[in-house]
């Protein structure tokens, strides 16, 4: 999960940057859905991580 984190923070690293140089607001809201959603996507790695059948997903 960390490697999509990274990834994702690069992305919205660069979306500021390309917003802050145009000289546009650089608010990035999420809704609640959103919210809920990565939670869910991180309940559900962490689960099936730890299931034998996702052993390649551990470090």
């Amino acid at each position: 999960m960390a490697v999509v984190g990274y990834g994702v923070f690069a992305v919205l690293w660069a979306v500021w940057v390309v917003r802050a140089t145009r000289g546009t607001p650089t608010r990035i809201a999420l809704r609640p859905v959103h919210w809920w959603s990565i939670g869910v996507v991180a309940a559900v790695f962490s689960v099936v991580r730890n299931l034998p059948f996702g052993s390649s997903l551990a470090p």
